[in-house]
């Protein structure tokens, strides 16, 4: 199997890295238009090009890690150019655009991939498990949660030259970080019903979204708040469900697991033993897998990247109209 990466970044180097350990560097083929992230790919001895192939058909699949401003339209040429084709996050900031993809996906015999590694998270696996075993009763509220200080997202880097720092490469808090909302909605379904609140950053001094809260209403009984902000001095991914008889709680960082059940009056630790980049392995087993096999994923799916852009967008909506969005 041949691969091509596209946007070398701290992404485009972690698929790099990851998928040497899978197949030959003589198999990896990457591109990036800026000649230094250029130059710090030759330690890895794989293949460097100089520009863009017109036909893409000699790849088993092709990833995107360029500015999401760029995604679809680089997403419609590999398609058109005959290739699979993995899109990290998010597919686009544009309703437009992603409806394009859409359109010319379903036209296409190709499979098509969005990056939310999320879904691969041994911690996020477990969480998902436990709400629908509901030892704990009926769910009441979930408390999902992100924060962290944009220029600590990549220290070696100038955050102002970063695209999550730049509107028009799409850098914005909703659709960046919008893991959170994408393993709500494969925790807990769609909701019926988005109430959101975004504000920008003074300190930063950026124009793009810097923290949003969101809640979106599932019954009368159950909803679940969002949280994600790029301002926050201390990381911060964590997920809380208040149930009827007790609390499910979830902490990347700590790798823990904590299941307070108040009928036994007990607090059980389900410790997380998995380095932060297995998940992104596990992720790029599953595609080659789905490649194999040319079969659809039923996780990272087109689809799956289509709704979860679709609930950013609501979000968006929500704020701009200071109105419930119904779904």
């Amino acid at each position: 199997m041949k691969f091509l990466i596209l946007g070398c970044g701290s992404i485009g180097k972690r698929h790099i890295t990851n998928l040497m350990n899978i197949v030959s560097s003589n198999n990896i083929y990457c591109y990036d238009p800026i000649a230094h992230q250029s130059q710090k790919l030759k330690k890895y001895k794989v293949n460097i090009l100089s520009k863009i192939p017109k036909s893409f058909s000699n790849f088993s699949c092709v990833f995107i890690c360029t500015p999401p401003a760029s995604h679809v339209k680089l997403a419609i040429m590999v398609l058109k150019g005959n290739s699979n084709v993995f899109i990290e996050k998010p597919i686009s900031t544009n309703f437009n655009e992603v409806k394009k993809l859409e359109k010319i996906a379903k036209q296409s015999k190709y499979l098509v991939f969005v990056g939310y590694n999320l879904r691969f998270n041994k911690g996020i696996i477990k969480m998902k498990k436990l709400v629908e075993e509901q030892n704990l009763g009926n769910l009441i509220h979930a408390y999902v949660y992100f924060g962290q200080y944009l220029p600590d997202w990549r220290p070696k880097q100038n955050y102002t030259k970063n695209y999550s720092f730049i509107k028009k490469l799409g850098g914005d808090i909703i659709f960046d970080t919008s893991h959170e909302i994408d393993y709500a909605k494969w925790i807990f379904g769609k909701p019926k019903k988005i109430t959101s609140t975004i504000i920008k950053s003074d300190f930063l001094k950026t124009n793009v979204n810097a923290l949003c809260d969101s809640i979106f209403l599932y019954s009368k009984t159950f909803l679940v708040s969002i949280h994600i902000d790029m301002l926050r001095r201390k990381y911060r991914r964590s997920l809380e469900i208040l149930c009827e008889y007790g609390i499910i709680e979830w902490d990347l960082k700590k790798g823990k697991i904590k299941i307070f059940d108040v009928r036994k009056a007990k607090i059980k630790i389900i410790n997380i033993n998995e380095d932060a980049n297995q998940m992104y392995i596990n992720e790029l087993k599953h595609v080659i897998e789905c490649l194999k096999k040319r079969k659809k994923s039923n996780l990272i799916g087109l689809e799956n990247g289509i709704e979860t852009f679709k609930l950013c967008y609501a979000i968006e909506q929500s704020n701009k109209t200071n109105k419930h969005i119904l779904i």
